[in-house]
């Protein structure tokens, strides 16, 4: 279940950081008055960039992985949920983005819940459908595929995990059958 969620979590991470990765690079442009720019002053990204960020992501897991000709099969179902996910990333985006602020703490907690419902739904299928190509991942690409992932959201190296310090990545045992 553990390495089942880690993948879970790679891939959520991956295809959810897009954002962080424009905003970063955006945060280095002068504002007004040659200041550092402020998140106003960043360029919006597209949704046609945004789908050319995901586009770049997922053949970028699918080379690194260096999959034999039976995992090939099994990467279709895993990528329609990964793009699944980063579309339902990219609506919670924009009905933030046009909702505008809560007009209340109450109103504001509902908003968050049902973001978090949603985003839980969508990592759960893609969970169910990454267990297979997971389960058929040989040793070697089970350690490269979350290097994959976090190398491309927050930089972190091959040692570290998602807390960015140096202890070893948790253990990548093989995850139980998804429930029927």
């Amino acid at each position: 279940m553990r390495a089942r969620l880690g993948l879970a979590v790679a891939a959520a991470a991956l295809l959810g950081g897009v954002g962080f990765m424009v905003s970063q690079a955006g945060a280095q442009q002068p504002g007004p008055e040659g200041r550092p720019g402020r998140q106003h002053d960043r360029p919006r990204i597209s949704v046609e960039d945004r789908a050319a960020f995901l586009d770049a992501r997922m053949a970028a897991i699918r080379a690194g992985l260096r999959l034999s000709a039976d995992q090939e099969k099994l990467w279709p179902a895993f990528e329609v949920a990964a793009r699944e996910r980063a579309k339902v990333q990219m609506d919670l985006r924009q009905k933030e983005q046009d909702g505008g602020p809560p007009p209340h703490l109450v109103e504001g907690l509902r908003r968050h819940g049902e973001a978090d419902i949603a985003r839980g739904a969508a990592d759960i299928k893609l969970a169910d459908a990454a267990h297979p190509l997971w389960a058929s991942l040989s040793d070697e690409q089970k350690r490269r595929f979350p290097m994959l992932a976090r190398g491309v959201v927050n930089g972190a190296g091959p040692e570290q995990d998602r807390r960015g310090d140096n202890r070893p990545a948790p253990d990548r045992r093989e995850p139980p059958p998804p429930p029927r």
